[in-house]
């Protein structure tokens, strides 16, 4: 491939900078790559005219996201994408059928032979009986070379494409029949909590042309946007701003422990009355009452919450006036007008008393539920972090 390419870079701040690397391309230069060539980091590092340093690498066949540190904050960033909460996804097209979720608990030698700790767990999105392979999304939990690839082996379901650790008359038969003429691996989603400023920020990759023709030729166009939906959008309008709410430990975030229950979404502080805008295309399944006495919180005033269907699951949007019109059965485009924000506590004790609440629940969901102290999270509950992360981090928030 022409090593004098223009890296795509979806995010920069002044201690890092990401950047999506093509298959094809050294993540940097090493005694393990043969003679040297123009490598991701040196081509970055002339497009920034900055000094970055990869904080992870991609195999070359690899494409997808990589971070880059500026001079002085790679220890920090290190330290960030090594932590459980640091959620990095890939997608892989893999011979046969990935039949269930499967965490793969497997050690792997490093390049000195020793055993390291490997885990990574696979997540079947889709597979196709013709020609018997299955599209998979694998979250890893720690980062050893090849890992994916090498896990998925060890499920005997390697990667089309791997040259390494797949099979050459397969390689050549899916190259020759969908034009899949490249490793069918793809680092699509990132989400780190930020080491200098305590944000949670969340990126996504789409796939290159290159991937995405032969998947449409095998699974079609239709249940790809279904399997892999396009990001959320920023849920609010009228100029409303959110504080850090999506930070770890803050009172408005994710399964934080409040004093009648675990919070079970989150709460972006705004103006009353701020548009609330839809994140992803989807059809209203239900209005309902959220808080207030009629809803089982006296301590609260009476607000609606719309749920709504689509891509992600569902969405519930809390704390509410429906805008005219939306009522169950309604389909929404994102961006559309939900509703209004609704004042929710009854009396101003110093804190925000209007926010919108968000909340992800699996698919088919029809009603809020609530998390009680002692309890495990409800089986249909989703943590909406990163989702809304990467909305927020989309728009320089």
């Amino acid at each position: 491939m022409t090593r004098d390419v223009t890296l795509e870079v979806p995010w920069r701040d002044a201690t890092a900078c990401l950047c999506v690397k093509p298959s094809g391309l050294l993540v940097h230069n090493g005694s393990f790559a043969g003679p040297r060539e123009r490598s991701c980091t040196e081509l970055l590092r002339a497009q920034e005219g900055a000094s970055l340093s990869p904080v992870h690498r991609l195999d070359r066949g690899t494409s997808g996201l990589v971070l880059f540190a500026r001079e002085g904050c790679a220890a920090s960033w290190q330290e960030a994408l090594g932590r459980e909460t640091t959620d990095k996804r890939y997608l892989a097209l893999a011979r046969g059928y990935v039949r269930e979720d499967t965490l793969v608990d497997h050690p792997l030698r490093d390049d000195h032979g020793a055993l390291r700790e490997a885990r990574s767990l696979v997540l079947p999105l889709a597979s196709a009986p013709e020609p018997g392979c299955t599209l998979v999304e694998v979250r890893t939990y720690t980062g050893r070379m090849h890992q994916v690839r090498r896990h998925l082996k060890h499920l005997a379901h390697p990667v089309l494409g791997d040259s390494n650790y797949g099979h050459g008359d397969l390689n050549r038969w899916y190259r020759e029949r969908f034009g899949l003429g490249r490793l069918a691996l793809h680092a699509w989603r990132l989400a780190v909590t930020h080491p200098f400023t305590g944000q949670r920020v969340a990126w996504r990759a789409a796939l290159p042309e290159e991937l995405l023709a032969p998947l449409r030729a095998i699974f079609t166009e239709a249940p790809l946007r279904e399997l892999l939906p396009a990001p959320w959008r920023w849920p609010l309008g009228d100029g409303a701003s959110a504080p850090p709410t999506l930070a770890p430990g803050h009172p408005g975030a994710f399964g934080a422990t409040r004093r009648h229950d675990v919070h079970t979404g989150l709460d972006l502080y705004c103006d009353e009355d701020a548009a609330v805008l839809a994140v992803e295309d989807g059809l209203v399944v239900a209005v309902e009452r959220f808080t207030g006495p009629a809803a089982g919180s006296p301590w609260w005033r009476d607000t609606l919450a719309v749920l709504v269907e689509g891509a992600s699951g569902v969405v519930l949007y809390g704390e509410l006036a429906p805008a005219e019109g939306v009522r169950e059965g309604r389909a929404l485009r994102a961006g559309d007008l939900v509703g209004r924000v609704r004042r929710v506590l009854a009396r101003d004790k110093g804190l925000p008393v209007t926010m919108l609440h968000l909340e992800l629940y699996a698919r088919g969901a029809r009603e809020a539920v609530w998390w009680r102290h002692g309890e495990g999270r409800p089986e249909a509950l989703r943590d909406p972090t990163d989702a809304l992360a990467e909305a927020l981090t989309a728009r320089g928030g």
